[in-house]
């Protein structure tokens, strides 16, 4: 049975899996996680059980994950861990055992499930949506040639979402067993150290001084082509310490013309 007056979800971020449990025993899930009860695993990627069971196990995994990633619960990160794998259930195909595009219909049935589960708003809609629909990225990612680009993408957001999505990633794989019945660990370590390498980077990046002029910049005032003269004026410019464009241009006009 699935009741219509459904009992919102509690504030405390690490009470959701016992608000899950009641509400299962009492015949109160929401019809999104009933569907997932219903909608059985390939047993080689997730030993663990159908998706509700996986997404159970999720929801169990969110403290082991957020010390993990040293950061703190919070219902939007709660949230998005239980919904991550809604979609799958109007996905599911029988004859492959795929769920192709259910981040993308998991991420549109998001709202509809808040309103009814969260009717004062305390999560937010898009932030939870957005978690869910890029939740897949490492699964269709090569790890050995992921670009910085696509990681900062995601992962080095000044919003704190990146943070959001990877406490859905850890705990989705803490909770999907392979035969042996255990999560993958190793490859969870090595995205993780992905992201902190990435994270590193692009703060590396961001101090370093911007380069007053450009290559293409050099090239036009002093009427070179591309080659290493050009880094090498960039380079001495660089030394001189100035930061105005006008005075830059005159700096490589007069001392290449006295060169």
């Amino acid at each position: 049975m699935i009741r219509g007056d459904l009992r919102p979800i509690p504030s405390d971020p690490l009470a959701l899996g016992e608000w899950m449990d009641e509400l299962d025993a009492g015949g109160e899930l929401p019809q999104e996680l009933v569907a997932c009860q219903a909608t059985p695993h390939p047993p080689t990627h997730h030993a663990e059980g159908d998706v509700y069971r996986h997404t159970r196990i999720a929801v169990e995994s969110l403290p082991r994950a957020l010390e993990w990633l040293h950061l703190s619960a919070t219902l939007d990160r709660a949230v998005a861990v239980m919904c991550h794998d809604i979609g799958k259930p109007p996905c599911a195909d029988p004859d492959t055992g795929h769920f192709y595009r259910h981040d993308h219909v998991g991420a549109d049935l998001v709202p509809s499930l808040l309103d009814r589960i969260d009717p004062g708003g305390r999560v937010d809609r898009d932030r939870v949506a957005w978690c869910v629909r890029e939740h897949l990225f490492w699964l269709h990612t090569d790890l050995d040639i992921v670009s910085d680009a696509a990681v900062a993408k995601r992962y080095c957001r000044d919003d704190g979402w990146s943070d959001d999505l990877r406490v859905v990633n850890l705990c989705d794989g803490l909770a999907s067993w392979g035969p042996s019945g255990r999560p993958h660990l190793p490859y969870l370590e090595a995205v993780q150290h992905k992201i902190d390498e990435v994270r590193r980077r692009v703060v590396e990046a961001a101090r370093r001084p911007k380069p007053v002029l450009r290559g293409h910049d050099v090239m036009a005032i002093l009427g070179i082509g591309e080659g290493p003269e050009v880094g090498e004026w960039l380079a001495r410019l660089m030394e001189t310490g100035i930061s105005d464009a006008d005075e830059a241009r005159r700096w490589l006009s007069e001392t290449a013309s006295r060169s």
